[in-house]
Formats: structure tokens, C-alpha cells, sequence
């Protein structure tokens, strides 16, 4: 089933990969092929978030596979590649219209509470640094600079933090 499995990707027919991938998982729920292609179909069906979880609840597998765990990766790193290329393209989207070349500044607001650890998360994850010192630069009580460049750039930057539930603005 797994063969038909990849030659269904192959064919990009994400339809009966699906329905192939969910009667494997019924008969042999813990099957990691079946898992590591569950995050495959999330991903080629732009569910990003989903896909990431998958692969990252796959390489926490004790028993796993070596080639399910590069495979993983992989996934991982086309994930990544692909948030840097959707990032890139809509800061020079941005930065094509002219009054967004102009110098400004993205402000943090504090963030406090209960949200904190996942805020932080998703900040660390956002600004690909880890966990300590996203801890760091999240202001808990005042306002904090952040970040100096042109305003399409901070634009597109506070858009997606603002996403994940930071508060922030720019200004020029």
C-alpha cells in the first residue's frame, strides 16, 4: 500500500493518496510511513501548520526509522524554505510601492499573562531564534524597539506577528 501510496504523490493525485493513507492508518494506526505521509499530504495541500506538527511529532518517535526521520527533515526544511520564499516575495511586494522605501521602526508591545510561553513560541519561531532569547526581546512591561528598516519591510514583518497574536506597529 505504501508504493501505492508514493506513486499516487507522484502522479499528484492528493485525492487518492488520501483516501490510501487513511485505510492504512485504520488498519495499522501507528504505522510511521502512513504518518510521515499524512504531513507529505498537509503540506502539498498548503496545511503548513499541520504538516510541521506531523513531522516534528514523527522525529520525537523513539523508534523511528532513519529514513523516516530524513525524510522528516526534509519536510521540515521545505517547510522553512518555503515561509523564507513567501516572506521575501511579499517584502518585495512591499518595498515595489514607492512611499514604502522610507526608514521606520517596529515596536513591540508588552505581553504578559497566561499567553506568554506560547506568544513566545511563535516569536521565536517567527524571528528563527530560539525560545531564550525571544523570552528576552518580548517586552513584559513597556514598549520595545525592535526593529530599524524601510516601512514595506516592518509592514510584512508586523503582519505576521500580529498573526500570531503580538501586539506591534510601525512607524516611520
Amino acid at each position: 500500500m505504501l508504493e501505492q501510496i508514493a506513486s499516487a504523490f507522484e502522479r499528484q493525485d492528493y485525492k487518492t493518496a488520501a483516501n490510501l493513507i487513511k485505510k492504512l492508518l485504520k488498519q495499522e494506526p501507528q504505522n510511521l510511513w502512513g504518518r510521515l505521509y499524512v504531513g507529505r499530504l498537509y503540506e502539498e495541500t498548503g496545511k503548513f501548520e499541520l504538516a510541521e506538527d506531523v513531522y516534528r511529532q514523527l522525529l520525537r518517535q523513539p523508534t523511528l526509522n532513519t529514513r523516516i526521520a530524513t525524510q522528516a527533515r526534509t519536510g521540515l526544511q521545505r517547510l522553512e524554505n518555503r515561509i523564507k520564499q513567501q516572506r521575501e516575495t511579499a517584502i518585495a511586494q512591499a518595498k515595489a510601492i514607492p512611499d514604502n522605501n522610507k526608514p521606520g521602526l517596529l515596536i513591540l508591545e508588552p505581553v504578559s499573562g497566561e499567553m506568554r510561553t506560547k506568544i513566545v513560541q511563535n516569536f521565536a519561531r517567527l524571528m528563527n531564534i530560539d525560545a531564550y532569547t525571544a523570552q528576552r526581546q518580548l517586552p513584559a512591561r513597556f514598549w520595545r524597539l525592535h526593529r530599524l528598516g524601510s516601512i514595506g519591510e516592518l509592514q510584512v514583518y508586523a503582519q505576521e506577528l500580529q498573526d500570531v497574536g503580538i501586539a506591534c506597529f510601525w512607524v516611520r
